[in-house]
């Protein structure tokens, strides 16, 4: 199921990442290619020059799984990046701080790479939403698909279960938290 994500949508993406960017010291001027540096520190792959920028400019937004990982990089709550809500911290996900905003951002990396995250685990359970979201005919926002992939996620990683043994009713508890 493909979401439409509108400009305005995009556009807050845009004004959320940059503004995360600017917090850790990294320059406007070359910040697609740093972006490029960051991605292949957290995720081990390469990414266009061309998404990094259309991410900054709002052109475009990456997809959940690397939203996700964008997020934890950036030290920053997925769902307040993607929509503004909650809380920007992402302390208590054990997300990555910069430590010294003074320091020329040059002189050393502004993150750790990524770790913690179980990949595996995590495309199960973004599965498990697209297959429910689409057998209930739900239509959800790009925030709610978002929010209801990090609860599953959550609740997965807080009970121990692993990539083949995602309950699907933890859906339906996630799906109610976000509407109440």
């Amino acid at each position: 199921m493909v979401t439409k994500i509108s400009e305005s949508e995009r556009g807050a993406f845009s004004r959320r990442l940059n503004e995360l960017l600017d917090e850790s010291g990294v320059a406007a001027r070359g910040r697609p290619a740093e972006m490029q540096r960051i991605w292949r520190s957290i995720s081990g792959e390469t990414i266009s020059i061309t998404s990094t920028r259309k991410w900054l400019t709002g052109e475009a937004m990456p997809g959940t799984t690397k939203l996700g990982l964008l997020a934890k990089a950036l030290g920053c709550r997925a769902d307040w990046l993607l929509g503004g809500g909650g809380s920007k911290s992402d302390t208590d996900q054990g997300g990555y701080q910069v430590s010294d905003h003074s320091s020329s951002y040059q002189d050393k990396p502004i993150r750790q790479p990524v770790s913690g995250i179980d990949r595996a685990l995590l495309r199960s359970v973004i599965a498990m939403v697209e297959r429910n979201a689409r057998s209930r005919g739900l239509t959800l926002s790009i925030t709610e698909r978002a929010a209801i992939i990090a609860g599953v996620y959550s609740g997965c990683v807080e009970e121990g279960y692993t990539a083949d043994t995602v309950p699907q009713g933890m859906f339906t508890v996630a799906y109610e938290a976000i509407r109440s």
